[in-house]
């Protein structure tokens, strides 16, 4: 497995949407720390990322601004969630923490393989961004599973 590191030129719009799943990422990161911190408090029961995206599935019914974000990005803030704790646990880090707004600058999304989803040195297509402007680093052989896009603090 081999990183691509590339810089992308968002719309307005798709802008707009990146900081949609941004703040969607540290919301869910915040509301899946406090059911596990809950869960375990109330009745010494651990929930992992699976559990927690069954939750996250039913809560999504009324919630109208977590169905506008990517799911598969709402998935993955759960995924580094279980991978935080795990680190914990090993004592190779510190517990989690809430994250304060304005700290979560990235956002990991898997990209399916089953539409046409880049063009070298073209674009990249993203799941509720559409078709982004891509200037490769390097030549991309083969279709990424996933892109991570992250914020700079520059602001590009």
């Amino acid at each position: 497995m081999k990183a691509i590191k590339f810089r992308i030129y968002p719309t307005l719009v798709q802008r707009r949407q990146l900081v949609k799943e941004f703040v969607a990422r540290r919301r869910i990161w915040n509301w899946a720390l406090e059911c596990r911190s809950l869960s375990y408090a109330l009745d010494k029961t651990s929930l992992n990322a699976v559990a927690l995206s069954r939750l996250l599935t039913q809560a999504k019914a009324s919630d109208t601004f977590l169905r506008s974000v990517s799911a598969t990005a709402l998935n993955n803030t759960l995924w580094d969630l279980d991978t935080a704790y795990q680190k914990f646990f090993k004592k190779q880090a510190r517990f989690p923490r809430f994250k304060k707004f304005g700290t979560v600058n990235s956002v990991c999304y898997q990209i399916d393989k089953r539409q046409a989803v880049f063009r070298d040195g073209e674009f990249l297509k993203l799941p509720k961004l559409g078709q982004v402007k891509v200037v490769w680093s390097a030549s991309v052989p083969v279709i990424p599973n996933s892109a991570t896009v992250s914020k700079t603090p520059d602001g590009a």
